[in-house]
């Protein structure tokens, strides 16, 4: 939050031009009645607000940051406890992502083999359409998700009340690897997932909340074994985001700064 306090209450101050800088107000008609000024205070605060959703309006040419690749919430947070690698920085300078190491862990968002998760496990997410093709995918991964997709839930997606479940593909197809390149070094929000069932792209994923990220490195394509899309936790602040009544956390989303008083 920041506020911000106006005031012309003081003792008549003037600047090296003789105009006065502060002081009362002078008023016109009120010395008729025996005041010649008013002091005045005005305060205005304005604060980020933490996110339970996404909203935009079938007006608006807006989108949401969203990138449709759904991680599971417990390798999220073995990663904010300090389990992962720091082989990336973001050079803001240069505006473009450096091998180097920059105290934030990153965490590879490629479906796991983990014995804890079922096959296939982590992969894409239909946000729109529930047959979401590599085209629908791609267009999101670069633009944002649009007022076209969020009318498939009524104009908004929300994850703090009813578990939010979204229908997906396990796995993630090379078909997009470009796509994700395309966006390296920018801010995306991904969806967090606490449990999946079905097989293939019959899975359903239920969300428990959205955080930002940005994309690293992207490689899809070669040896299984180093195929990546590595991620690392970053600030998320977006006009689409639906602001409301939830704990705040390291790794909140957050609607943009609005007036509060």
């Amino acid at each position: 939050m920041i506020e911000v306090a106006v005031h012309r209450d003081r003792g008549s101050a003037v600047d090296i031009n003789g105009q006065v800088v502060d002081g009362p107000l002078a008023l016109f008609f009120a010395p008729v009645i025996g005041h010649s000024d008013a002091g005045l205070h005005v305060t205005s605060a304005a604060a980020i607000m933490p996110g339970v959703g996404f909203k935009i309006s079938s007006e608006s040419s807006s989108h949401a940051n969203i990138l449709p690749i759904a991680l599971d919430e417990a390798s999220w947070n073995s990663m904010l406890d300090g389990v992962g690698d720091d082989d990336y920085e973001f050079n803001a300078g240069l505006n473009k992502v450096v091998e180097s190491s920059d105290g934030i862990l990153e965490v590879n968002i490629y479906p796991s083999g983990s014995s804890a998760l079922p096959p296939g496990n982590r992969g894409t997410v239909d946000i729109g359409h529930p047959g979401n093709s590599t085209n629908d995918l791609k267009r999101q991964i670069r633009e944002g998700i649009n007022a076209d997709d969020l009318a498939w839930f009524g104009g908004e997606i929300r994850f703090d009340g009813t578990p939010l479940e979204l229908n997906g593909d396990t796995g993630i197809s090379a078909g997009i690897e470009a796509a994700l390149k395309d966006v390296i070094g920018e801010v995306k929000a991904i969806p967090l997932f606490t449990s999946v069932s079905g097989p293939g792209n019959n899975a359903t994923y239920v969300i428990s909340r959205f955080v930002g990220v940005r994309i690293m490195d992207v490689r899809l394509t070669g040896n299984p074994n180093n195929r990546h899309v590595t991620v690392q936790p970053a600030p998320y602040s977006d006009s689409t985001v639906v602001k409301g009544q939830t704990e705040i956390r390291s790794d909140s989303i957050f609607t943009r700064p609005a007036l509060i008083r």
